[in-house]
């Protein structure tokens, strides 16, 4: 993967866009513990200091938009604005959000440089973290993030909802040449059901965890 995404995917062309709110998106370049998934629910990332900072590579409070771009407060890996503008920002759960559509095709999105320390899975463990207020019923098979390929449909890794739309569920589903497909792995509770919840995906040495 190249690219990561918020709203739907970017590969040779755009699409799956979410309708829905999306709010504080960040990245760790390691696995989160337990303990420190529930101190970011409680606390949010201004507990980021100093433990939680350890390993934070990108962190998007998605609270305004500078000219065609919304800032990344970390590295600079700011996310490019598509079919977006300030009239989309919106009181979130933290500060500001982003109004997200799939009938007006938005989408927030970064190509990543080589050395630069994103997409998340260049990294054998990390960590996503986000807030959303998304109502997945009907929603069939869309994205609140993503990370793909410009040119390719593979590899591919997705955090979206239900692709039957018949649910609530976090969706799961990862791509890529030589592995198994992780396909359509659903979460037994349902945090997309149009209230704000915060989900957290950790990989860590082979072992997923959704928190």
């Amino acid at each position: 993967v190249n690219d990561t995404t918020i709203g739907g995917i970017l590969r040779s062309s755009a699409s799956h866009w979410v309708t829905g709110l999306i709010d504080d998106v960040a990245i760790w370049n390691r696995a989160l513990s337990d303990d420190e998934a529930a101190q970011l629910h409680t606390e949010g990332l201004a507990s980021v200091f100093p433990s939680l900072g350890n390993g934070l590579v990108a962190y998007w409070p998605l609270d305004e938009v500078q000219g065609t771009k919304t800032p990344e407060l970390i590295n600079g890996y700011d996310m490019e604005l598509t079919n977006l503008s300030a009239e989309d920002v919106v009181e979130g759960k933290i500060g500001n959000a982003f109004s997200f559509s799939n009938e007006k095709q938005t989408l927030l999105s970064r190509v990543h440089d080589e050395d630069d320390q994103l997409p998340a899975n260049k990294h054998e463990s990390f960590t996503i973290s986000m807030w959303s207020q998304v109502d997945g019923n009907g929603q069939n098979d869309l994205r609140v993030f993503s990370e793909g390929n410009t040119a390719n449909n593979t590899p591919l890794f997705n955090i979206g909802t239900d692709n039957g739309g018949a649910s609530g569920a976090v969706d799961l589903y990862i791509r890529q040449n030589g592995w198994p497909t992780v396909g359509h792995i659903y979460s037994t509770i349902e945090p997309y059901d149009g209230e704000w919840h915060h989900v957290v995906f950790v990989q860590e040495n082979g072992e997923r965890r959704l928190y």
